[in-house]
């Protein structure tokens, strides 16, 4: 993904080579399309309000929701199949604790009342 720190370097490297309009360069090669796009589109609105330096909430909000586009949310098989593992991970994680502590019960019972 891009940060700020990403955006405002890619751009001084933007102004660097000639102005260069297109995100054709092979620094670009592990983005995807979608967020080549995502970018370009904020560059260019970066360009629009070059001349506003102030800081603006609704510009704020309009990044928000521009880095929020370039996330790649998993599917709904995935989450679902991740669920599992947890709930199945939870279970025996369970069981194995479980287990212990009524050992170290029962240890406790022998050892300290003499019950066997």
């Amino acid at each position: 993904f891009v940060t700020n720190a990403n955006y405002s370097k890619v751009k001084k490297f933007q102004k660097k080579i000639s102005n260069v309009k297109e995100i054709n360069n092979p620094n670009f090669v592990l983005f995807s399309t979608k967020t080549k796009k995502i970018f370009k589109i904020k560059m260019q609105k970066e360009e629009e309000n070059f001349s506003e330096n102030k800081p603006n909430i609704l510009d704020f909000f309009q990044e928000v929701k521009d880095e929020i586009k370039m996330i790649e949310w998993p599917t709904f098989d995935r989450v679902l199949k991740q669920f599992v593992i947890v709930l199945i991970s939870l279970v025996f994680s369970a069981l194995f604790i479980f287990s212990i502590d009524g050992l170290f019960a029962a240890g406790n019972k022998i050892l300290f009342e003499g019950n066997f």
